[in-house]
């Protein structure tokens, strides 16, 4: 009994990163470039604002100083830095906002996604897995001149690939009864496994001890416990302007993932399992 639970509980960790839901006949799974670039879009969009804020700085000073050449070459460069800054935060939020979720469907044998606004709809049996220190998918679609364009995604960056693989491949054979499904994010990954947070879940989430709930998560338990103060008084507010001001820059500019294809749940009308149905004993 105990081999048992233990072997699910390596499933469930390894599965943990891409798991999305499971329902009666699909699968559906995040692909780890999103939340790559949910990270790259929180940081860039604070450099766009350090900069643009700099550049305003030095037209003022050049304005002021009778346009002195050595200003002119400053705001110059500051005006460059913000066109880049805006080129990588355009690139970071154009890929969450054209690449969708992978659902897997048992009931038609058909895995389907959208990357890049393509639409990708491979029957299982011709999806290819492969990696070593991450997991990749590879599937492929027909352009309208014949060409064949072959994706590959990546749904995890771990040693992982034999029990992902077996286990995506088990639930198109023998459906969700006899798999563990994952209860809980990792804490480092709750920030980015939505585009954003909410101010007051993100309050939750990053509260410091003895404020935020009970912690069981290790490394959320190294920074907040054995890491108290420079948490709490350099962290946690770090972290608190991150997320607040990506949820507002992603409400504004409506930064979200782009959706499944329509196909993708066909002949499914029964639940779909997140983690947070699983811990409360929620199954298919």
């Amino acid at each position: 009994m105990n081999n048992i639970t233990d072997h699910n509980k390596k499933i469930e960790i390894a599965v943990n990163k891409c798991f999305v839901s499971m329902s009666k006949n699909c699968l559906e799974i995040r692909p780890r470039e999103r939340l790559y670039c949910i990270f790259h879009g929180r940081f860039f969009l604070l450099v766009t604002l350090l900069t643009h804020v700099g550049a305003c700085y030095m037209l003022y000073a050049t304005y002021i100083n009778g346009y002195d050449d050595d200003l002119l070459l400053i705001t110059s460069l500051m005006l460059f830095l913000c066109i880049i800054s805006w080129v990588f935060e355009y690139t970071s939020t154009s890929v969450i906002t054209k690449t969708s979720n992978i659902v897997f469907n048992r009931k038609t044998r058909e895995c389907y996604t959208y990357y890049n606004n393509k639409k990708y709809i491979n029957n299982v049996d011709d999806v290819i897995f492969s990696g070593g220190a991450s997991t990749i998918i590879s599937l492929f679609r027909r352009e309208k001149n014949g060409t064949i364009l072959t994706k590959n995604i990546s749904i995890d960056d771990g040693y992982n690939i034999k029990i992902i693989m077996n286990y995506i491949n088990n639930f198109i054979r023998n459906g969700h009864s006899e798999l563990p499904i994952p209860t809980k994010l990792a804490w480092t990954d709750i920030g980015c496994s939505n585009v954003s947070i909410s101010p007051c879940k993100a309050l939750r989430h990053y509260a410091p001890w003895p404020f935020c709930s009970k912690i069981t998560d290790p490394e959320e338990n190294a920074l907040k416990i054995y890491m108290w103060p420079l948490y709490t008084f350099i962290m946690f507010p770090i972290n608190m302007f991150f997320a607040l001001l990506w949820y507002l820059f992603t409400k504004i500019f409506n930064i979200k993932p782009h959706p499944v294809p329509e196909e993708a749940y066909e002949g499914d009308d029964s639940i779909r399992v997140t983690p947070e149905m699983a811990a409360k004993g929620i199954r298919p």
